[in-house]
């Protein structure tokens, strides 16, 4: 993020931060909000700045511990924040005839975040500018935040400037990434809704930077290759294999199967009147960082827009925190959308022999619930050369797929997800960390991507 710099406030500069602080009414709303933050009545003639008197050591104490405050909240430095607002407010204030123009900070998106030309509207004032300017001066001209100089006292309409923040970046990080909306987005829309106090100017640059951040890291197909090569490095195998329930005496059960890339995750249904089981066959994949534990899981009607090269609707991706402590496995939804997945706590079945001998019994009619979308997904990259990447083919033979049919070829390694799926009677090479898939169910297709089908690997090109 840009705003991760870490600062030590120099005395000198604390009464014009405090005098900031309070001017724009970064961390409360109104004056009495803050007057309850740092204890005392931050009225007219007795703004922040005067806190302390004139001793730089208090001046110092307090603008540190609203410092760490912020640090706490958001992980921001608050330094960092009020100087990179400063300088916008300059910038705004020496190029405000440049940025007048409507498609200006949807402009400064492409260029910045989507690496986009720079275009007409914009040629003038992007050498003058720094990536890190770029959130706030986007949510000043979009009105959603004020010049420093602002007179306007306490924020009356806070919800409309998250409106105007939400409203730009529908219309800008909705667009090549493969989802329909950024989930960090929907994110931000969410914890505004569930808890409206949380609502301030501090916590709208910190969402809206998360939001660009994210549309960054996803916006081209490189950008996408490296983060999911990120990702991939946070990837674990939570020992959790076999079968799971809600409740000792529920007819739905669940099974775990560890696959190369992640679990196959199966809902069934139990009805020993018809002797039937009914299932759901879902994928999941598990990640932990030092900041959190969470998994993604994808419902079997993905498989469509994923194959297609269509951004996958929002619903069919749920995204949860998890915990596993003594066989009991909870999940904490992240996400408001994506709440099919709606189990919340899972323990190991303490009658997985009954259940298994139930799942080998031919008496029981298996239903798939979503045989539409069931596919396969086997990994079979084989070898990689200067211009070449080779998957097994059947018979013995090979994919000899071309590198320069996408530049993202160029990153693949052997530790890549890469391989074939089958699906609806078609056959695709799958390059899953590139968001790649190729359709090779004919010889025309093959042809047209100019994919050959070879008896051997050639090393030597």
């Amino acid at each position: 993020m840009y705003f991760c710099i870490k600062i030590v406030a120099m005395s000198q500069n604390v009464n014009e931060y405090l005098r900031i602080i309070e001017r724009t009414r970064l961390l409360r709303n109104t004056s009495d909000e803050l007057g309850k933050l740092v204890g005392f009545s931050v009225g007219s003639g007795n703004g922040l700045a005067r806190m302390g008197g004139k001793s730089p050591f208090l001046k110092d104490a307090i603008f540190r511990e609203l410092a760490h405050l912020v640090e706490e909240d958001y992980e921001l430095n608050l330094q960092q924040i009020l100087d990179t607002y400063f300088e916008a407010d300059i910038f705004i204030e020496k190029y405000g005839t440049f940025l007048k123009q409507k498609s200006v900070p949807y402009s400064l998106v492409r260029y910045f975040y989507d690496d986009a030309d720079r275009t007409d509207d914009i040629s003038m004032i992007v050498d003058k500018m720094e990536g890190r300017h770029i959130p706030i001066i986007i949510l000043m001209i979009l009105g959603a935040l004020p010049r420093i100089s602002s007179k306007g006292g306490d924020v009356k309409d806070i919800e409309n400037s998250y409106k105007k923040a939400f409203k730009f970046l529908r219309e800008t990080v909705c667009t090549n990434t493969p989802f329909k909306v950024l989930p960090a987005l929907i994110q931000m829309e969410d914890a505004q809704r569930r808890d409206p106090s949380v609502m301030n100017r501090i916590h709208l640059i910190y969402s809206f930077n998360i939001v660009l951040n994210t549309y960054g890291s996803l916006s081209t197909r490189m950008r996408l290759v490296h983060t999911n090569k990120e990702l991939e490095d946070t990837i674990v195998f939570p020992d959790i294999e076999g079968l799971w329930v809600e409740d000792d005496v529920s007819t739905v059960f669940w099974k775990y199967e560890v696959i190369a890339n992640g679990y196959k995750l199966r809902r069934y249904l139990l009805n020993e009147e018809r002797k039937e089981l009914r299932y759901t066959e879902f994928f999941m994949k598990f990640y932990d960082s030092p900041d959190s534990s969470w998994a993604a899981i994808l419902h079997p009607k993905s498989i469509e827009f994923l194959l297609s090269g269509k951004p996958t609707p929002n619903q069919y991706i749920s995204y949860v925190a998890f915990d596993l402590t003594d066989d009991q496995l909870t999940f904490e939804p992240l996400l408001e959308e994506g709440r099919w997945f709606s189990v919340r706590k899972l323990k190991r079945s303490k009658h997985a022999n009954y259940l298994e001998k139930i799942l080998s019994n031919d008496r029981y009619e298996k239903i798939n619930e979503c045989k539409e979308y069931d596919y396969e997904f086997v990994i079979l990259l084989s070898a990689i050369t200067n211009y070449h990447v080779y998957i097994d083919a059947p018979n013995g033979r090979y994919y000899k797929v071309p590198k320069n049919l996408n530049e993202c070829l160029e990153s693949i390694t052997i530790n890549d997800d890469a391989g074939i799926i089958q699906f609806e009677n078609k056959t695709y090479l799958a390059f899953d960390t590139c968001n790649l898939y190729y359709d090779v169910s004919t010889p025309q297709k093959l042809a047209d991507l100019g994919i050959e089908i070879v008896d051997s690997i050639t090393t030597k090109e």
